[in-house]
């Protein structure tokens, strides 16, 4: 994403994926990851409750710098201004074409300024470079509990698993159900991680019985 970044005119990178897949996730770990870049200069701003008629600047502006006394605009420019800066622009799916429009505004007057966007869809915008988000590689039928742990679906459920019951593990008697269970939830993040929060009640197997009979039953209970 750096690269990207660094290359002329490709300020605007679009992370896109249907609900659950990992965009929010992966935008957070590539702002980590960016900060030798970007310095001290990198900012999140999640547009789910965004206000259609509400200026789409103003809320990123809000949300991130609850100091500023100047309008958005000037926040945001006096933010960006002199050095590489990175914004953070989560769900934007509920934005209008208005708010695009603006936000295509901003990066043209902000030279300085990258965005990084989440959206079930592109933005359709000018200079906008989309990388798809897929669901994690699922296990092979014939592969063997080695290779099963090495396997991205595998090892994120058992590692969440594990955080719900810390005895649970990947093992011969274990690895049909669990591998199943990865197959059937096709490599998505979030469905593999409310069914790992299942380890605190029901044995692998008994997971695997669960979604086959009860697909709606895969919610979250954390109160935030």
């Amino acid at each position: 994403l750096r690269d990207v970044y660094k290359r002329q005119g490709e300020r605007l990178i679009t992370l896109t994926g249907f609900g659950g897949i990992g965009k929010t996730r992966l935008a957070v770990e590539a702002a980590w990851k960016s900060d030798p870049y970007f310095g001290e200069r990198v900012a999140f701003a999640s547009m789910a409750d965004h206000d259609p008629g509400h200026s789409i600047i103003a809320t990123a502006v809000q949300s991130v710098f609850s100091q500023c006394s100047d309008d958005a605009v000037s926040c945001l420019r006096r933010w960006a201004e002199g050095h590489p800066a990175l914004m953070v622009l989560d769900n934007l799916e509920h934005v209008s074409e208005d708010a695009l429009t603006e936000l295509s505004e901003a990066l043209a007057h902000l030279p300085e300024l990258s965005v990084l966007a989440t959206s079930w869809h592109p933005l359709d915008l000018d200079g906008e470079h989309v990388l798809p988000v897929r669901p994690l590689p699922i296990p092979a039928s014939e592969a063997g509990v080695n290779d099963l742990a090495q396997n991205p679906s595998i090892a994120l459920f058992v590692d969440r698993a594990q955080a719900a019951r810390q005895d649970f593990q990947l093992t011969e008697r274990t690895a049909e159900a669990i591998q199943k269970l990865c197959q059937r939830l096709e490599g998505v993040p979030l469905a593999l991680e409310l069914a790992a929060s299942w380890a605190r009640t029901l044995t692998a197997n008994q997971m695997v019985d669960q979604i086959a009979a009860h697909y709606d039953r895969l919610t979250s209970r954390r109160k935030d």
